[in-house]
């Protein structure tokens, strides 16, 4: 599994907001890891399953959609994390949510 003695969820001390920041930085490259698997997976089915769903010399997919949406959809993903983390902020209470991080993880999933 991805995830090492330096979970996201196991619980931490106290923190302040800068520290619940920090945190939520760290846990970021975890989480774009995750992303980039999915969107490799899913872009190799489109790729390669996708054309068995149409009549031959019809395009799946626009070629442009494939170089566009990819990048559109991680930056829109890292758009929701940096939200993780100011809702964590707004509503301080001094430990990183591991609950919101987890649910992030799904929602994106």
């Amino acid at each position: 599994m991805i995830w090492t003695a330096d979970s996201p969820f196991e619980k931490s001390k106290e923190m302040s907001r800068s520290g619940i920041i920090r945190w939520w930085e760290i846990h970021r490259i975890r989480y774009n890891v995750l992303v980039g698997l999915t969107g490799l997976v899913t872009l190799s089915l489109v790729i390669f399953v996708g054309p068995l769903a149409v009549k031959p010399g019809v395009d799946f997919e626009e070629p442009m959609g494939l170089i566009a949406l990819p990048i559109a959809f991680g930056v829109m993903a890292n758009l929701c994390y940096t939200a993780g983390w100011i809702v964590d902020i707004v509503f301080y209470r001094r430990t990183p949510r591991y609950k919101l991080f987890r649910i992030g993880l799904m929602f994106r999933s």
